[in-house]
């Protein structure tokens, strides 16, 4: 071999679990809000806390959600709601943010993410 070693594994210290957030915006029946529910649901049974941030309001894949014991938080149109959420879901501390969203930025996706970061992260 030329000296390049395979890149080693990072053991996950499960007593310190990596908490995953997925943020989307909304849980009706489109494709992106399937994909995040897959994405939240896939965490959740391979053992890692998971949770949900649906910046824009709930829908019918809630249900499913909590069904799980995924936790939810659900924003809305109304500003002070969405906050709560927003806290709420900072509150949970995530250790990872999923994004899902379809095609291009746009800025309510990261006005939510921002929401999100905490304060010993760097922005974005």
């Amino acid at each position: 071999m030329s000296g390049v070693r395979p890149r080693e594994l990072i053991p996950v210290d499960k007593s310190r679990d990596i908490r995953f957030l997925t943020i989307v915006s909304t849980l009706g029946r489109g494709g992106t809000e399937r994909a995040a529910v897959n994405n939240a649901l896939g965490y959740r049974r391979c053992g890692f806390p998971s949770a949900v941030y649906a910046y824009g309001g709930g829908g019918a894949r809630e249900t499913q959600l909590r069904a799980e014991g995924i936790p939810v938080f659900i924003g809305g149109e109304d500003p002070a709601l969405m906050a709560r959420a927003a806290a709420d879901a900072r509150e949970w501390g995530a250790d990872i943010l999923h994004l899902n969203r379809p095609g291009l930025p746009d800025t309510q996706s990261a006005a939510a993410v921002r929401a999100l970061i905490h304060p010993r992260l760097p922005g974005i």
